[in-house]
């Protein structure tokens, strides 16, 4: 049996719409880290990959379930929350690689440029030696 789950994302449901601040999520990708394991009272004990919702709760609160009483409910994650969140952060890196690329590629430009003038100017010594050495020889 296949099962599908959505989640409502309808502009129409959201008020007060505004842009994520990117320093909220300079914290994800250190913060938050992908473990993997082994569910202990699971039938089949398959290795799995996730966060630790304790550990999530830390950085992100907002985005745990978090009982009032641990030994008569677990911790859980929204991990569909928590995929905006990291989207976000993803979305941040790239600007960040493609701003240093850009970066790169302007640095590279002036190294060669620099490497030309200096070309040019090792071709002038050179002909100013042999200048003066002809000129020393009259």
């Amino acid at each position: 049996m296949l099962t599908q789950f959505n989640n409502a994302s309808d502009s129409r449901l959201k008020d007060e719409q505004e842009e994520v601040d990117p320093e909220q999520f300079q914290q994800v990708s250190g913060a938050v880290v992908t473990k993997t394991y082994i569910w202990n009272d699971f039938p089949h004990r398959s290795k799995r990959f996730g966060f630790i919702a304790q550990e999530v709760y830390e950085v992100f609160p907002e985005l745990v379930y978090k009982p009032e009483d641990d030994s008569k409910e677990l911790w859980a994650v929204d991990y569909a929350r928590l995929s905006v969140m990291l989207t976000k952060a993803m979305q941040e890196q790239q600007a960040k690689i493609q701003k240093i690329k850009s970066e790169k590629e302007n640095l590279k430009a002036q190294l060669d440029q620099q490497e030309n003038s200096i070309q040019r100017l090792k071709d002038d010594v050179a002909i100013l030696k042999e200048y003066i050495h002809q000129s020393a020889q009259k």
